[in-house]
């Protein structure tokens, strides 16, 4: 896309959504500089472009939008170090954190937004320091949305990874007691279906909310509530034709209705079984972790 249509877009999205200037670009960007693109005088760095699609519920991977070189390595070096999370070489990603932090633009708030959020994941996994871990995650919210309040969450206009952000802090706390997550339920995951209008992007941010309030419910052995934000997350993630995390959520749902509704564990099992037996007809890993 070129910067005037890209402009076109976003000022599209804006007055549609009916979303205020100095929301979107808070602790971004300038407000000139969303003026500037709307006009499709230029483009703004490609991580600020990222974040502005974000909040306006849109993914950069549908927009034809190229990174620069220095983007393209910064996104490389992401993938290293999240895949290094991933098979618990906790070493090696701290020292890729060590590494991005020398980057040029590392000192600037949505760089320094990822490094805490990676350094949070550090405290809590590699050395199970929940209390820090939480104070990593407070501080990288707050480097692109200041004063943040999860009780005013209707002012505040957030993207896909400033949610991520959220739920690991409200997941963070949870463990230690120190907030009541369901009584966020609803604000949470009407926010979700309201502001995030792509479907690859509502999938991803509302199952992950989903899932951790379902597993809450679970654990207080409240399985018919845990069981009805199941079916409503695969009505989201079926709708449109997407199996992100589908065998999770049905994996979770029959572990809701087992030795409590037979009825339900066999419809739903059948359900189950024929995914499954579609990845193996692909040759696809029917993956059952979170």
């Amino acid at each position: 896309m070129t910067k005037e249509e890209v402009g076109k877009l976003l000022n599209y999205l804006r007055r549609k959504k009916n979303i205020d200037l100095e929301k979107l670009c808070l602790g971004v960007c300038s407000g000139t500089c969303i003026k500037r693109l709307e006009r499709g005088e230029r483009f703004p760095d490609f991580f600020v472009m990222e974040r502005i699609l974000q909040r306006l519920g849109k993914s950069v991977n549908k927009m034809e939008l190229l990174p620069d070189e220095q983007a393209y390595k910064i996104y490389y070096l992401r993938e290293v170090i999240e895949k290094y999370l991933e098979e618990g070489e906790y070493v090696k990603a701290e020292r890729g954190i060590i590494y991005y932090e020398k980057i040029k633009v590392a000192d600037q708030p949505l760089h320094k937004q990822y490094i805490y959020k990676i350094k949070s994941v550090l405290e809590e996994e590699c050395y199970h320091n929940t209390l820090k871990s939480i104070g990593y995650l407070e501080n990288a919210i707050n480097f692109t949305v200041p004063e943040f309040k999860i009780e005013n969450l209707d002012e505040f206009l957030l993207g896909e990874e400033e949610m991520i952000l959220l739920l690991m802090w409200m997941n963070e706390k949870n463990k230690q007691g120190k907030i009541e997550i369901l009584n966020y339920r609803e604000k949470i995951l009407n926010y979700i279906r309201y502001n995030f209008s792509d479907e690859e992007v509502l999938a991803n941010i509302y199952g992950k909310a989903a899932w951790m309030f379902m597993k809450e419910f679970m654990k207080r052995g409240r399985k018919i509530e845990a069981a009805s934000i199941g079916i409503h997350t695969i009505d989201i993630l079926t709708e449109n034709g997407l199996l992100l995390n589908l065998p999770q959520f049905l994996e979770l749902l029959l572990l809701c209705y087992k030795d409590i509704n037979e009825e339900k564990y066999q419809e739903w099992k059948k359900q189950r079984d024929a995914l499954k037996w579609v990845y193996e007809k692909y040759g696809k890993k029917y993956e059952k972790k979170k």
